[in-house]
């Protein structure tokens, strides 16, 4: 999803009377956080020292240690974390978890560095609840959780290679609003990037969920048919494919 801003929750500053115990408690739960991570049944969370969490939301870690264990039990979600992994070490970089959101979206550390392949760390604000959950469709809470944090943790790839797509084209007209909307198209899987070795599309087949045929992103819709539709109009996801 499309980086926009982090709000942290903080106590009230017109609330004196309780500011030190609301800063204890956040601190106690803090500690309680990185606890669990030290005590994590996944492998990549518990051992990655590129690895940091902020805030205080224990159902948010939850919810997000329990789509991690999917991941890191499947082919695609080891190898999009190992490579996550390795490539942060190398690069000497970090991911910056923060659970306290509104936003569910990965902002890259530089954004220049993302796109010209530098590379560079990322911050993955989850808040897991800014996704609907689509009860009655047959896929469990864990695996739609999972999807959505593999879709997050492939845009992080991108940033730590320096891949992240943002063609403009060379014939403006044609060109569509949203710069991101290649990107997207490339980590769900659709159209030309369906043969992606690592997407949101090669994820789910592997855990035997529908695969998405298209994607919702800033108003426009990503077809699998390498069009995107804007307002009432259907045109060309870029001009070269």
């Amino acid at each position: 999803m499309r980086p926009t801003f982090l709000n942290l929750t903080s106590p009230s500053s017109s609330l004196p009377s309780f500011s030190n115990s609301n800063s204890n408690s956040n601190s106690t739960s803090t500690t309680d956080i990185q606890s669990l991570v030290k005590m994590s049944r996944v492998h990549w969370v518990k051992n990655n020292q590129q690895l940091c969490f902020h805030g205080t939301n224990h159902k948010i870690y939850q919810h997000l240690e329990a789509a991690l264990d999917k991941i890191e039990s499947t082919d695609t979600g080891r190898t999009l974390l190992n490579c996550i992994e390795l490539t942060s070490r190398l690069k000497s970089k970090k991911l910056a978890i923060y659970l306290n959101c509104t936003e569910l979206m990965v902002v890259a550390h530089c954004d220049a560095d993302a796109e010209n392949s530098r590379g560079t760390g990322s911050n993955f604000h989850c808040n897991l609840n800014a996704v609907e959950y689509p009860c009655g469709q047959g896929i469990s809470l864990v695996d739609f959780h999972a999807c959505t944090v593999f879709h997050e943790l492939l845009h992080v790839f991108h940033n730590l290679n320096g891949e992240r797509l943002t063609v403009e084209s060379s014939q403006p007209e044609s060109q569509t609003d949203c710069s991101l909307l290649l990107e997207e198209a490339r980590t769900v899987g659709l159209g030309a990037f369906s043969e992606e070795v690592l997407s949101e599309n090669k994820f789910r087949v592997e855990i035997g969920i529908p695969r998405r045929t298209f994607y919702s992103h800033d108003l426009a819709l990503i077809h699998d048919d390498n069009t995107v539709t804007q307002g009432f109009q259907r045109k060309k996801l870029h001009p070269l494919l």
